[in-house]
């Protein structure tokens, strides 16, 4: 951008326009629009992706998966004060080890003899376990700066008190000694893997359009659900905290009331955590998912009863959505499912023809795709 007015989410759709209608394009036909996820690109009431479906309502506004569920989650910390506050302060931890090798040199000996170990120094790497970094932003660094507190609790906490002279070690100790922080750990440490294991299904090399949304409501709705409605993490935290327990020696207790919080807590998460993911999501993902019919592996073989009724319900709703504002609604609505039809045993033929998906640069889905667009003055797509 050479403008003087800036990199302004105005300034950018203006000369995008601009672009296009040299290129003899134009924003009416576009049919979706794929961005990084910036505030300018993706804002919601004024980013360019919102101000280009003002002049073109039909357009699909999508970003990468992955970002969209980083920065629900993301949402989901800056909303609850005290998420926010637990996350900082798992921050705090990292920066107060990681910059100073005096300190850490005490917390790995408080460690070694925790463990009761005796090691030389080459042994320290191996047996001995750093805090991690915690960056609410990329919430996979959370997940790991919380499993690392979680197992180094009683060692983190005596070395804060061992250097209790140091203001920041006072500071962190009075924070992490308290029923409500400990507590939010072990909920992280049940919520996050969730989390993570929907990351590392977007991820994955063979994602095709089918996959997000079953994805999205089986780990928000049933696992996060699950997890809402669980005391497990509670039940897990009491039984360490008992005399004899992993962390019997910390001097913690829970009182009734401590529970409560703690419970109240892992609620408003979750539910804020489904809401924003639903948020992030809903925009698109209807339509975004229907495009999953197109894989021919998923496509029913000729003599299967599925096959006549297969992927009449996407075709649906991508004509609800394109058509929206056609006179001829239903006209049109039927000439496309009279294509799909026909198109089917174009993809039956297709489906013996692909390439073993092994070998494929592409996805079967992003294979079907490229030929249906090299043949779509051929066909009565919306």
């Amino acid at each position: 951008m050479r403008d003087p007015q800036g990199v302004t989410a105005e300034a950018v759709t203006k000369k995008l326009v601009e672009v296009l209608e040299k290129c003899e394009l134009f924003v009416e036909n576009l049919k979706s629009f794929v961005s990084d996820g910036a505030s300018v690109m993706m804002g919601k009431t004024n980013g360019v992706a919102a101000r280009l479906k003002g002049l073109n309502k039909f357009i699909v506004n999508f970003h990468c998966i992955c970002h969209k569920l980083a920065l629900a989650c993301g949402d989901s910390g800056d909303q609850i004060n005290y998420i926010k506050d637990v996350e900082t302060t798992l921050t705090s931890i990292w920066k107060f080890f990681q910059y100073s090798p005096k300190r850490t040199n005490v917390f790995v000996l408080i460690q070694m003899q925790l463990s009761k170990l005796n090691l030389p120094d080459q042994g320290k790497k191996v047996l001995v376990t750093k805090i991690q970094k915690a960056c609410c932003t990329r919430w996979l660094s959370l997940h790991q700066s919380v499993i690392s507190v979680h197992k180094n609790f009683e060692a983190s906490l005596q070395t804060f008190q061992f250097l209790e002279k140091d203001p920041l070690a006072l500071g962190l100790y009075k924070k992490a000694k308290s029923p409500k922080f400990i507590g939010a750990v072990y909920m992280f440490t049940r919520v996050l893997p969730i989390l993570t294991e929907l990351s590392k299904t977007f991820q994955s090399s063979a994602l095709n359009f089918g996959r997000v949304k079953p994805a999205l409501d089986y780990y928000t709705q049933t696992q996060l659900t699950s997890q809402k409605d669980s005391h497990q993490f509670l039940d897990d935290l009491e039984w360490d905290l008992n005399e004899g327990g992993r962390l019997g020696r910390i001097g913690i207790t829970l009182s009734d009331q401590d529970k409560r919080v703690i419970l109240a807590l892992n609620e408003k998460y979750i539910s804020t955590l489904k809401q924003n993911i639903e948020q992030r999501f809903g925009d698109c993902l209807n339509v975004f998912s229907c495009f999953h019919v197109f894989n021919p592996m998923e496509l029913p073989n000729r003599d299967s009863p599925e096959f006549k009724d297969y992927g009449i319900a996407s075709m649906k709703v991508l004509a609800n959505h394109y058509y929206q504002d056609s006179k001829c609604r239903e006209q049109e609505t039927d000439e496309l499912l009279s294509e799909w039809n026909k198109f089917k045993f174009d993809m039956l033929k297709w489906k013996s023809e692909m390439p073993d998906p092994s070998v494929l640069q592409n996805t079967p889905l992003e294979w079907t795709l490229q030929r249906l667009l090299q043949m779509k003055t051929e066909l009565l797509v919306p």
